[in-house]
């Protein structure tokens, strides 16, 4: 294991555990953990080292790693010592960049999946961190491996897609798409080799593109396909959406299965040290990590776990307000925020709800990359010089509908829109 590259530093690439990244609180360490699987005594262990090392608080990100902020450059050298004898860290920065892979949440304990995936995970995330060649994949360039199950991935935007089918073979999608044609089909055995194959067409036929779904609309499936050796693509195949990608008392067949969320994703140090106990005294052992920002206790009641929700503000409402509003950790947090975000996010939750039934009603972010919700929502506010700008129906980096407006001027048109939404068509219709 290589040690952690503190002396190149800089903002803007993907950060991992051994290549942390700059923020305006400390150091972001970046945990991928294989599956998204975290072992309740794993747990208490990262909980205990961002208390000692770090600011006591984790980030779950949006492709399901975990993150501790607040690291400095003199708590780094012992966090990484800790890291290594927990046996969580790569054996170089180079691998740990590229071992980005999201497995369905709850392989190897739903009973509707169609095989076990894990294996393949260990194996698709074991060949990317060996073969040095694939160490040129741009840092964003993820994989997913979907089980068939409960829990799909098909709102993830992925460059390629393992989908699990009846036959006990894989279905590949490209692009991003949840979807569609496919690439190919391959057995289990074959997933990491073929995933190489199509890595290593992108990086032939890439030119000046960073993602897989450029290049499929500009290339085409059948060239891609064509050049990681995989002939003519035929059949077409779907990934469904989540029906349970919000907190709340979910199933897994008989097994209950608690699904938390914390507001913004952040979660302190005793609230993951809380869950870990629930799930070690009342689960599986075992707490399973999400891209929707979800934790997710398998063999956990709802009832089990009353008390430590409401003793650290956690949510399992899938109506709570909270859930429909998405902000970074803006100014002074992050270093790239220019302005407040997370304040006015909830200030304006209960308008985001009414924005949007289902999903991200508003955006609030520190600056134009859009970290926290890089789709389009139906209002957007961007932080710009101590200001905001406002995007209707856009992203971050959109093109602006309003510009600097000073915080009670945004809350004032948030209202206004959020009001004219809740609007029955009749009552527009009379206005």
């Amino acid at each position: 294991m290589s040690a952690p590259a503190t002396d190149h530093l800089r903002k803007g690439w993907c950060p991992g555990a051994l290549r942390p990244m700059e923020t305006g609180d400390g150091l972001l360490v970046r945990l991928r953990l294989t599956g998204g699987i975290l072992p309740a005594a794993l747990a208490l262990d990262l909980a205990d080292a961002a208390r000692r090392y770090g600011g006591g608080a984790f980030d779950l990100s949006a492709r399901a790693n975990l993150q501790i902020r607040g690291v400095t450059a003199e708590t780094l050298p012992d966090l990484t010592e800790r890291l290594s004898a927990l046996g969580v860290l790569d054996d170089d920065a180079a691998g740990e960049a590229v071992r980005n892979v999201i497995a369905s949440p709850l392989a190897g304990l739903d009973p509707a999946a169609l095989l076990d995936i894990r294996p393949v995970v260990a194996a698709l995330e074991h060949r990317l961190t060996t073969d040095t060649a694939l160490h040129a994949l741009p840092g964003k360039f993820g994989f997913a491996v979907e089980d068939g199950g409960a829990f799909p991935l098909g709102d993830l935007s992925v460059d390629l897609r393992f989908v699990a089918q009846p036959d006990g073979r894989f279905a590949i999608l490209a692009g991003g798409r949840c979807e569609g044609p496919i690439l190919g089909r391959c057995d289990a055995e074959s997933v990491p080799e073929t995933a190489a194959a199509l890595a290593r067409a992108f990086l032939a036929l890439r030119g000046p593109h960073r993602r897989m779904e450029p290049l499929a609309k500009d290339a085409g499936l059948a060239t891609i396909a064509t050049a990681a050796g995989l002939g003519t693509p035929d059949g077409a195949v779907a990934s469904p959406r989540p029906a349970a990608s919000v907190p709340g008392n979910l199933h897994a067949g008989e097994r209950p299965v608690l699904a938390v969320a914390a507001t913004f994703g952040r979660w302190s140090s005793d609230a993951i040290a809380a869950l870990a106990g629930l799930a070690r005294d009342k689960g599986t052992g075992e707490l399973r990590l999400t891209p929707w920002r979800c934790l997710l206790l398998p063999g956990v009641a709802m009832a089990d776990a009353a008390d430590t929700v409401a003793a650290h503000d956690l949510i399992v409402d899938p109506w709570d307000p909270r859930l429909s509003v998405a902000a970074c950790a803006g100014a002074p947090a992050c270093s790239s925020g220019e302005g407040p975000t997370r304040e006015l996010a909830l200030d304006l939750a209960l308008e985001a709800r009414l924005l949007a039934v289902s999903g991200t009603g508003l955006h609030v972010s520190g600056c134009p990359k859009g970290c926290a919700h890089p789709g389009a929502s139906p209002v957007t506010i961007v932080a710009r010089r101590g200001l905001y700008d406002l995007v209707i129906g856009g992203r971050a980096g959109d093109g602006t509908t309003r510009e600097g407006l000073d915080r009670a001027s945004v809350v004032a048109a948030v209202r206004s829109l959020a009001a004219e939404a809740a609007r029955t068509p009749q009552e527009r219709g009379r206005a």
